[in-house]
């Protein structure tokens, strides 16, 4: 009851929608393969089981402030800065005891004389700092260890303010799912 061109275009729009689904299904296997590369497998590997629901996340055992302790004394990168910054304050404090003792240099010597006597001899040098207190080098070292604690307490402060944040945003996120 339908006329042979209404017939044709009726073909036509079945072909596209199946050339529109092939496209679909091989964009689909496309984005399969690359969750399942990032998952570690193959294509060829069975398809991989998906659940239907998660269980709900459940409530933060520990406190905001039990979780700072632990960052505080887990985190490596603190760990580094405090050993730093206790090698800068021993270093200011040897810096500052020994400043006046200046350069030391010791020399020994020994030459052989074309009648084959040996001579020998040495040398040493002690600087004595009269114009020269060491002022400088204890200053340098004082900033060096000024420049770490700070950075110590600056990094303390920014460990403590990100746990405090991450503990309010896991647990709005925990209460955003179960609102869902």
């Amino acid at each position: 009851n339908i006329s042979a061109l209404q017939r044709s275009r009726e073909e036509a729009v079945a072909s596209e929608a199946s050339i529109g689904a092939r496209r679909l299904e091989a964009q689909a296997l496309a984005a399969r393969g690359r969750l399942l590369t990032l998952m570690g497998m193959n294509l060829s590997d069975a398809r991989p089981g998906f659940v239907e629901s998660l269980p709900l996340p459940t409530p933060i055992s520990a406190s905001a402030d039990e979780l700072q302790l632990l960052a505080m004394s887990e985190r490596l990168d603190l760990a580094a800065l405090r050993t730093e910054a206790n090698l800068r304050q021993q270093q200011l404090t040897h810096t500052s005891r020994w400043r006046w003792l200046g350069g030391v240099a010791l020399a020994a010597e020994r030459e052989r004389e074309a009648d084959g006597d040996i001579l020998k001899g040495g040398g040493g040098s002690l600087e004595l700092p009269i114009f020269n207190s060491g002022k400088g080098n204890v200053l340098r070292a004082s900033a060096q260890a000024e420049s770490s604690a700070a950075r110590l307490v600056g990094l303390e402060t920014s460990i403590r303010n990100d746990v405090a944040v991450q503990v309010v945003a896991l647990e709005s996120a925990r209460q955003a799912v179960g609102e869902y």
